[in-house]
C-alpha cells in the first residue's frame, strides 16, 4: 500500500486578518483532500496557531502556513521569525487570554515546535480524528 502524502505551503504577512485567511485555506484544502470532518479542529488550530505568531512578528513580517496530509492525518505547521518555543499559559478566571494552546492541545494528538536551521520557528499539531 503507497503511503499518500499531499503538501500545502503559503505565506502570508503578519497580520491578525491572516488567521481568518489561513483557517479559510485550511476548509477548502480539507474539502478538496477529502478530509472535511476534520475541518472544524483543523481550522480552530491554525487560527491559534497563525494568530500566535503574527503576536510575536514584526509588522511588516511574514508568517508561514503549511498544510501536510498523510492519509487520514493533517498536520498543520506555522512558521514564525520568534526563536522563543511557544509557552503555555496558566490563566486566572479573569484573564481575557491564555488559553489558546491549551486549545490546540485538546484539539489535537499531539503537538510541539522546532527551530529549523534556516531560523525562527516552527509550531506544528497533528489532527486526526473528528471533534
Amino acid at each position: 500500500m503507497a503511503l499518500e502524502v499531499a503538501t500545502r505551503y503559503e505565506l502570508l504577512p503578519a497580520h491578525p486578518r491572516s488567521a481568518a485567511l489561513a483557517r479559510d485555506r485550511v476548509r477548502a484544502l480539507l474539502a478538496a483532500w477529502g478530509l472535511g470532518d476534520l475541518a472544524g479542529a483543523a481550522e480552530l488550530v491554525t487560527a491559534e496557531l497563525i494568530s500566535n505568531a503574527v503576536k510575536v512578528s514584526e509588522p511588516e513580517g511574514h508568517v508561514a502556513l503549511g498544510v501536510y496530509r498523510v492519509a487520514a492525518q493533517v498536520v498543520i505547521e506555522v512558521w514564525d521569525a520568534e526563536r522563543e518555543p511557544p509557552r503555555p499559559m496558566d490563566p486566572g478566571p479573569d484573564d481575557i487570554g491564555g488559553r489558546g494552546l491549551m486549545l490546540v492541545a485538546v484539539l489535537t494528538r499531539r503537538w510541539g515546535f522546532r527551530r529549523p536551521v534556516t531560523g525562527g520557528k516552527v509550531v506544528w499539531a497533528v489532527v486526526d480524528a473528528p471533534m
